[in-house]
């Protein structure tokens, strides 16, 4: 089945054949996007049915925020304060690795993946830890496309995390020490 066909019986018509993704794309309203993004996932027919269970768990797993990287180095950092700053990220990388949750899925080739879910973003407080505290986690459960999953208790831990980091991470040591100030 091509795009031209999928998308006909969707009622997203194409004015020609060869009709591009990127012109389809502009015509589409934002609540049809979604539908069309499933669209362009099916034009591949996956080649085994563990591809056809990991094509699926991709497409049908919201997008979410883990913060048990944030959890873990939090309670490194707060263990280890005034030892050495090479050391301190070793030794929250390793109670981050000895802590993290290990997701495994039956379609998978390999085990786990970058956060402790399958399609997540971590956050970095030892970098940069200004939003922690802001609204940004209710606002972006409250997009119009592609809504970010993070649950109230998540956005609790992560605002409770955000006094230790004042002041502590790397752009705030930056921003005290540039030359105009």
């Amino acid at each position: 089945m091509t795009l031209f066909e999928t998308t006909a019986d969707h009622d997203i018509l194409l004015h020609r054949r060869d009709d591009s993704f990127i012109n389809v794309f502009d015509r589409l309203t934002v609540e049809r996007i979604n539908d069309f993004i499933h669209l362009i996932a099916l034009q591949g027919k996956p080649s085994t049915e563990r591809n056809r269970g990991r094509r699926e768990a991709f497409f049908d797993t919201p997008f979410s925020i883990c913060i048990e990287r944030a959890r873990y180095y939090t309670e490194s950092f707060k263990d280890t304060e005034g030892d050495p700053q090479a050391l301190r990220m070793a030794k929250a990388f390793s109670h981050y690795l000895s802590n993290v949750t290990i997701p495994l899925h039956q379609h998978d080739m390999f085990g786990g993946y970058p956060g402790g879910k399958i399609q997540c973003s971590q956050i970095f407080p030892e970098l940069c830890a200004d939003y922690l505290d802001d609204d940004i986690f209710e606002e972006i459960r409250n997009f119009n496309v592609n809504p970010v999953s993070i649950s109230d208790r998540e956005i609790a831990e992560l605002k409770d995390m955000a006094p230790y980091w004042r002041g502590k991470s790397l752009r705030d040591f930056f921003e005290n020490h540039k030359p105009d100030n």
